[in-house]
């Protein structure tokens, strides 16, 4: 499977999977004016592009599905999870963002801070590796029952429900 730039449009030539055709979609239609990053589902069924925006596609219709400022100042790269449910993104303003594929939905959002992630890749359904800015590479986990596992075993007392709401998006702590 391929992609190529050639102008205002993005030509996709798909030979890997049958259940998609060739296609092409205008630039203005595809991510923004510049594309940094596509890729598509491990099922075949979408195309997800990034760039000033993200925005996935129907691979059936070619209609977009849904779109979203995912990143101030963009999207740098994006995964799709094993299961093709979830879509990761890194960009320059330090997060890593888990978005449900089919709706846009924001699940999760992981800061960096200034080591902000220019490359992603899942490893499973539930956790990521990142590749950050400054070369490191960190191993991420969006499983809430694992982060609070790990919280527990380091922390010397119980997280406030406030800390609960804004780091692990609960409204009372478990």
């Amino acid at each position: 499977m391929g992609a190529a730039l050639a102008g205002a449009e993005v030509a996709l030539a798909v030979n890997a999977a049958p259940a998609l055709s060739e296609g092409t979609i205008p630039a203005s239609d595809c991510g923004g004016p510049s594309v940094t990053c596509a890729s598509f589902s491990p099922d075949g069924s979408l195309l997800a592009a990034g760039g000033s925006r993200l925005e996935v596609f129907d691979t059936k219709s070619w209609t977009v599905l849904w779109q979203v400022d995912a990143h101030d100042g963009g999207v740098f790269h994006l995964d799709f999870s094993p299961n093709s449910r979830s879509i990761v993104t890194t960009g320059p303003d330090g997060f890593v963002r888990l978005w449900d594929a089919r709706d846009g939905s924001l699940l999760q959002a992981i800061s960096m801070g200034e080591d902000y992630g220019k490359a992603v890749a899942f490893t499973d359904d539930r956790h990521v590796v990142v590749g950050t800015l400054n070369g490191l590479v960190a191993g991420l986990t969006f499983d809430i029952d694992e982060l609070v596992r790990i919280g527990r075993s380091r922390v010397t007392r119980t997280l406030t429900d406030q800390e609960c709401r804004t780091y692990l998006h609960l409204d009372t702590c478990p």
